[in-house]
C-alpha cells in the first residue's frame, strides 16, 4: 500500500480560491468545471468532466493514474456497459464514461446513459 499526503486547504485559501473563481480570475487550469445539471427533481443527473473528479477514462486501464491494485478496485466495484462503467447503490447511480465523464444520480444506469448520450 502506497501512503499520498493531501493538503488540505485552509478556510481563508478556500475562501479566496472562491472569489477568485467567481470574478473570472486565475489560471483556466485552477479554476474547478461547474457541473452540468440535466433535468430536474428526482430525475437530475450532474454531469462533470473526470479530470475534475481525480479520475481519467473509464477506457483507461490505468483509471487516470490509480495503480493496478486501486484499478482492480474500481472494476470489481463497477459494471462494464456500453460507453463506460456503472456503479450503483441504493441511493444513486455514477456513470463513468469512456469519453472522460461522470454523470450521477438518483437514477437508473439507463437514465445515465440516455443524459450521457444525449445530454438530456
Amino acid at each position: 500500500m502506497t501512503e499520498h499526503e493531501v493538503p488540505v486547504p485552509t478556510l481563508a485559501e478556500l475562501e479566496q480560491m472562491q472569489a477568485e473563481h467567481a470574478a473570472g480570475e486565475g489560471e483556466a487550469g485552477d479554476r474547478m468545471p461547474q457541473p452540468e445539471v440535466i433535468g430536474e427533481g428526482w430525475s437530475a443527473v450532474v454531469v462533470l468532466p473526470m479530470g475534475a473528479a481525480g479520475l481519467g477514462a473509464a477506457g483507461d486501464d490505468t483509471a487516470g493514474g490509480l495503480d493496478p491494485e486501486a484499478s482492480a478496485l474500481l472494476g470489481s466495484l463497477t459494471e462494464s456497459v456500453e460507453g463506460g462503467r456503472v456503479l450503483h447503490t441504493s441511493l444513486a447511480t455514477v456513470l463513468l464514461t469512456d469519453d472522460g465523464r461522470v454523470l450521477a444520480g438518483a437514477v437508473t444506469a439507463d437514465r445515465l446513459l440516455d443524459a450521457a448520450a444525449s445530454g438530456r
